[in-house]
């Protein structure tokens, strides 16, 4: 009997540990690849440890591997790297957010008169932590067709004879970049670039750099309200230059803009800019723009938009100068009126 337990014993041995005899903490595990009653090898690693792993498994192995010669040093320093790399790992930054607004208008009369108009503006802004920027362009086009009717005859027989001319009787271009970048909770830095044409008020082109310091007054569910000062940098050529006047100059600009929600689908909006020439405080400039819009869904609406422009001191134009005697002697520069107003209904796309 004595030697039939011993095999029985033996066997238990073979395959691990005797059930009758304590945990030996040395022993290897039966998943070691080590034979019981072999010697480990330096630098041995146990064979759920041979990856590495996360640091709550580098501290189980660390404790499961107790005297294996070099590897609790090893594992001490693959958790200090873990834990260094982790504080060192820079925190992620939102995608920027950005929303699209743009207006369609079209306008066509046919029969004694003709006319066409076409309109389109976009405003692009872009927002992400501290910083926005704003990208708008903008573009009025008006084509007038006049006819010039004649009869040719006698009273009682006659024919007519038609004749037709179309002209570009309005039109107007104008992009703006803006970029803001917030210091404080409510002021913010900025700069600008714009350029517009309207070369029925005179101008060939204007281009205007600023640069200064905005503040954000009120900002809610309803109201919405900021103002902006700076420093401008102009350059303006107009159609027919004016001897008197600097087409570039400094000067300042102040602006404002308003919004209230007037119902769920109801939005008012009014922006004021106002420019003075450094050089002469009397070249004083005004773009009053009042903008009411209408949700229809989602993504459609309707809007309409007044715009009113003044300048104190308006361009030139040329214009024909015919004597007392009725012969023309050549053309003479006068200045355009002070003011123009511009009325437009557009349909809006948001997204």
């Amino acid at each position: 009997m004595e030697s039939g337990r011993g095999r029985l014993r033996g066997r238990l041995v073979i395959r691990g540990r005797s059930p009758a005899e304590p945990p030996d903490e040395h022993a290897p595990d039966a998943g070691s690849g080590i034979r019981p009653g072999l010697a480990r090898p330096a630098g041995f690693v146990p064979r759920h440890c041979s990856l590495p792993a996360p640091g709550f498994l580098l501290r189980h192995c660390l404790a499961r591997s107790q005297g294996v010669p070099g590897f609790s040093l090893v594992l001490a320093l693959l958790l200090a790297a873990n834990s260094d790399a982790s504080a060192q790992i820079p925190p992620i930054s939102l995608p920027p957010e950005w929303s699209n607004s743009s207006e369609f208008s079209f306008i066509q009369t046919r029969g004694n008169t003709e006319s066409t108009t076409f309109g389109l503006a976009n405003e692009l802004i872009t927002e992400w932590e501290r910083t926005e920027t704003r990208l708008e362009f903008g573009a009025l086009r008006t084509n007038t067709t006049r006819f010039k009717r004649s009869a040719i005859g006698t009273a009682d027989d006659y024919r007519v004879e038609e004749e037709n001319e179309t002209r570009v009787s309005a039109e107007n271009y104008h992009i703006r970049f803006r970029g803001d970048r917030e210091f404080s909770e409510r002021s913010s830095v900025f700069g600008q670039l714009g350029w517009a044409r309207n070369t029925f008020t005179g101008i060939d082109g204007r281009y205007v750099l600023v640069a200064g310091m905005a503040t954000r007054w009120m900002e809610d569910e309803v109201h919405q309200l900021r103002s902006s000062y700076g420093l401008t940098f102009t350059r303006q050529d107009d159609v027919v230059p004016d001897p008197d006047a600097a087409n570039t100059f400094i000067g300042l600009q102040v602006s404002g803009e308003y919004e209230i929600q007037l119902t769920d689908n109801t939005e008012l909006k009014s922006t004021l800019v106002v420019d003075e020439n450094g050089f002469n405080p009397a070249d004083l400039r005004a773009d009053w723009v009042t903008a009411l819009g209408v949700s229809m869904s989602e993504h459609f609406g309707l809007q309409a938009k007044f715009q009113y422009l003044f300048d104190n001191r308006p361009s030139l134009v040329d214009v024909s100068l015919t004597s007392v005697a009725g012969e023309s002697t050549g053309k003479v520069p006068i200045p355009l009126a002070k003011s123009d107003r511009v009325l437009t209904m557009a349909l809006v796309v948001n997204f």
